[in-house]
């Protein structure tokens, strides 16, 4: 997984937290990196939702702050949200 710490990009090591089928969840939590210097715990949760003829996937970014001076991971959710709109992209270009 690559996150954005102090407006450099970085590898982090995660692992895979929780699994639940039936729920259409995966929880991935970051276990390695220096992003942990800053958010800690860091975790990563998405799930489906069925819509009528769709599938909506809901990303959730929890986290804590080492300490109250640290400014919110907004880098980080804009990172995100481009990973996620290239992945939009890609699926509905397939038949």
């Amino acid at each position: 997984m690559v996150f954005s710490k102090a407006g450099k990009v970085e590898i982090v090591k995660e692992m895979v937290g929780e699994v639940a089928d039936e729920l259409h969840k995966i929880v991935f939590k970051v276990i390695e990196g220096g992003v942990l210097e800053v958010y800690n715990p860091l975790i990563l949760k998405d799930s489906i939702e069925d819509m009528v003829h769709k599938k909506l996937v809901i990303w959730t970014m929890e986290f804590k702050k080492v300490n109250a001076n640290i400014r919110n991971p907004t880098p980080n959710l804009d990172l995100l949200c481009v990973v996620v709109g290239d992945m939009d992209n890609y699926f509905l270009k397939q038949p």
